[in-house]
Formats: C-alpha cells, structure tokens, sequence
C-alpha cells in the first residue's frame, strides 16, 4: 500500500488542484488491484475506478430492485454490461501478470 501511495503521489505536484473522490477512488482501485493481483494498474485506474461507480450507481438504482432483468434500456442491463467491461479489464491484468511471470 505504501508503495502504490508513494507511486501515486510522486506524479502530483504541491497546491494542484484535483477532484478528491476521483483521486482517491484511482488510489483505492491501483492498491486492490496491487493487493489482489500483484499487479500496480497505474493510470488505467482513472477507466476503472468510475467504471466501478458507474456500476455500483445502476445496481443501487430502484429500478435495478424493481426490474432486475437485462432487458436494454434498463438500470440492470446497465449494470450487467458495465461489469463486463470490468471483467475484462480484470482478465486483461491476470493476463499480463501471468505473461510476465
């Protein structure tokens, strides 16, 4: 954790201002995925991270308790291709760490 934090941090620059949620929402995905894979995804937590809220987002959504169908057009369906994109882009980071290994 403090690896990926002292990574993070050396690419910013005193009194720049920055979106703290999305900031910290990057730093959390680098470190599960450092945690979880060993594997530091870098910048490509800035596509993961509002990926992992935009899903989150429409599996909260009434309409994803009311309709939990994957019918287009609906909160659910929604919530179903984002997590595939996520799948992916998990695959994608074993992948590349079992090529390197």
């Amino acid at each position: 954790m403090v690896e990926v934090t002292e990574s993070y941090l050396d690419g910013r620059r005193t009194g720049e201002q920055r979106n703290m949620m999305q900031e910290l929402r990057v730093l959390t995905v680098r470190i599960a995925t450092r945690t979880l894979f060993g594997e530091d995804i870098g910048e490509r937590g800035r596509r993961i991270g509002p990926l992992l809220q935009t899903a989150f987002n429409a599996l909260v959504h009434p309409l994803s308790r009311l309709f939990p169908y994957d019918v287009p057009g609906l909160p659910f369906h929604r919530f179903l291709t984002l997590i595939g994109v996520l799948d992916s882009e998990m695959r994608r980071i074993i992948e590349q760490k079992c090529q390197a290994a």
